[in-house]
């Protein structure tokens, strides 16, 4: 009798054991199915993260790149806009002293009032121009430093027609047109 109760107990301790072991090897299985999910979860965070980071580091290099090829343009425009003015004042002071001189006569024109004015010019321009060019002003006795042009000089108004006060006053202008240039080899 005792061996059918110790039996009896066994069975059901063995039962109760089994029944644990399954229960435990269902929570095992559920929070390992749980921890794979959250494993998972995590990884495609991570993932979509470092993707977002690198779209940023692409964008802000790409932006960076653009930029310098944006001021490598415009530093190639501006030293094409400086070469182009200074050969193009080259031919304006190389040209043949008749020429100069109806240049000077036309800037001259452009800015005349018509009253009695003095003119200055540089040493070089006085041996190359007639002094009738000025009609109405005097061509004064002191010279200016400036590769060419003149000065004209009213009363209290000073007209600068200086060669590189022209291109100065021009310069956007010039910008433009280079500006334009580049534009259509686009």
């Amino acid at each position: 009798m005792i061996d059918s109760i110790i039996e009896a107990i066994m069975a059901e301790a063995e039962e109760r054991a089994k029944t644990e072991a399954e229960l435990t090897a269902e929570k095992i299985n559920d929070m390992y199915a749980r921890l794979t999910a959250e494993k998972n979860a995590a990884a495609e965070k991570a993932a979509a993260e470092l993707e977002k980071e690198a779209e940023r580091i692409y964008s802000a290099e790409k932006s960076r790149n653009e930029q310098k090829l944006k001021t490598a343009l415009l530093e190639t425009k501006t030293r094409c806009i400086k070469n182009a003015a200074q050969n193009a004042k080259q031919k304006i002071l190389s040209m043949p002293d008749s020429d100069y001189e109806n240049f000077l006569k036309r800037q001259y024109e452009k800015v005349t009032t018509g009253e009695k004015g003095t003119v200055y010019l540089n040493e070089r321009d006085k041996k190359r121009v007639k002094s009738d060019t000025f009609s109405g002003c005097t061509v004064s006795d002191k010279c200016i430093k400036t590769d060419g042009g003149f000065i004209l000089e009213y009363d209290k108004v000073d007209y600068d027609c200086r060669i590189d006060s022209l291109f100065e006053e021009k310069y956007n202008e010039i910008c433009d047109a280079v500006n334009s240039v580049y534009s259509e080899g686009k």
